[in-house]
């Protein structure tokens, strides 16, 4: 994590220029919106796991207006040039999220995953910090089938695991989106 940390440190100031941004992250973080708006339409408050620069943060009064938006990412350079995006942001990974036990009806996190030391204990945080009946939609390139019953052992529902980004025939970025049971 220190050596994914530092290197996003160091490229923070130019992150939302790099090329991949328009081509790859942006679809991924508007179709992983698409999938949030049907599962939760009307959510309070949404936090971003690994939030970058805030990219998904600045589109979300796009889909959800009025939200209260939060995103945490381990990068303090990440979270520095995320100037402009409206929303609390805060220095944390996603192993420890800074946040009372059911503060946002949505969870979402895009490209992170992979990124993740303790991903069971990370699973974990986010369903402590989503409501009864809250969701989480995350997205990440070729998510390992563990994935799913990460979720399900930290008390998750999984409602699907569907393609949202593909090359040609080849589905490169997968969401997952699962609800917190009752």
């Amino acid at each position: 994590m220190v050596g994914d940390v530092e290197r996003f440190d160091r490229r923070a100031a130019g992150y939302e220029r790099e090329w991949l941004q328009e081509r790859f992250h942006g679809p991924v973080r508007r179709a992983t919106l698409d999938v949030a708006a049907a599962m939760q339409p009307d959510p309070r408050a949404v936090l971003d796991v690994g939030c970058g620069t805030g990219a998904l943060l600045r589109l979300i009064p796009e889909v959800f207006p009025g939200s209260r938006r939060a995103g945490i990412d381990a990068s303090a350079s990440m979270i520095l040039a995320a100037d402009g995006a409206g929303a609390e942001m805060v220095q944390a990974c996603a192993e420890w999220i800074p946040f009372a036990d059911r503060t946002f009806d949505l969870v979402l996190s895009t490209l992170s995953l992979h990124h993740w030391m303790v991903r069971d204990q990370a699973m974990r945080e986010i369903a402590r910090v989503l409501t009864f009946g809250g969701v989480l939609v995350l997205a990440d390139r070729f998510l390992p089938h563990r994935t799913e019953r990460l979720a399900e052992d930290a008390g998750l529902v999984v409602a699907d695991v569907a393609p949202v980004f593909s090359v040609g025939p080849l589905p490169v970025v997968s969401a997952l989106s699962a609800r917190r049971a009752r």
